[in-house]
């Protein structure tokens, strides 16, 4: 099965999501843990996608100045 691809936009919107739950709901524990941990992972992805593009960008630049 294709991994489906990351989308940086949903993603952020994802954490968004997250963190205006644990806002504004009382949950416990534990369930509180396991959406961090979701939340967590996203934002990596998202770190992860960044570099990425800044990388693709500099060297598109490079290239330009070659």
């Amino acid at each position: 099965m294709k991994k489906e691809e990351f989308n940086y936009t949903k993603a952020m919107e994802q954490v968004k999501s997250i963190i205006k739950e644990i806002e504004e709901n009382d949950m416990d524990v534990d369930a509180m843990v396991a959406k961090i941990e979701e939340a967590a992972a996203l934002l990596k992805e998202c770190r992860s996608k960044l570099t990425h593009t800044d990388e693709a960008v500099q060297k598109i630049l490079d290239d330009i100045e070659k």
